[in-house]
């Protein structure tokens, strides 16, 4: 699957750019779904995440809708810090997060949203693992500045299910 871009706009805004990658990875959903339920973990599987907390009060661990996360994630030399709120969350099978700030240099990046999404669908012994990232360009200067990164955004979605892949298939 490829990264998909709508050109036009609708009511003054821009369209979502999505960007979705899969993979058929040989483990179980159980054997998988920990790397994606606890952000301290996200840096296991993702390059570009340096570490991640809670937001909310009390310890790290298993996230739940409503849970408020943050991650700092490594951006071409430059740390971005995302504040991010868990949407939706059925063990071992979906889970996702709307990004509610991007901070770069403490100033706030102007998206308009931002969200992640795993899916995950058993096949034998295997899972389907469908990663998505979509995000809303305020303008068409960053549509234009989005679309120079499609292919390094891509890439990097499948070095993330490569990574995990990787990581289920060193607990066999």
């Amino acid at each position: 699957m490829s990264a998909q871009r709508s050109e036009s706009a609708r009511g003054g805004r821009l369209k979502a750019i999505e960007h979705v990658r899969e993979r058929l990875i040989e483990a179980s959903p159980e054997r998988i779904w920990p790397l994606l339920d606890a952000v301290e973990r996200h840096r296991e599987w993702d390059e570009r995440v340096t570490r991640g907390h809670s937001l909310d009060s009390g310890p790290d661990g298993p996230m739940a809708v409503g849970r408020r996360e943050r991650t700092y994630q490594r951006v071409a030399g430059t740390e971005v810090e995302a504040d991010m709120v868990v949407t939706a969350h059925e063990p071992y099978r979906l889970i996702a997060w709307r990004v509610e700030t991007w901070r770069v240099g403490g100033k706030p990046l102007d998206l308009r949203a931002a969200r992640q999404e795993f899916r995950l669908r058993p096949e034998g012994a295997a899972t389907r693992v469908r990663m998505l990232l979509a995000y809303e360009p305020r303008s068409s200067w960053q549509r234009l500045l989005s679309r120079a990164g499609s292919r390094l955004e891509t890439r990097q979605l499948e070095h993330a299910l490569e990574r995990l892949e990787g990581l289920c298939a060193e607990r066999l």
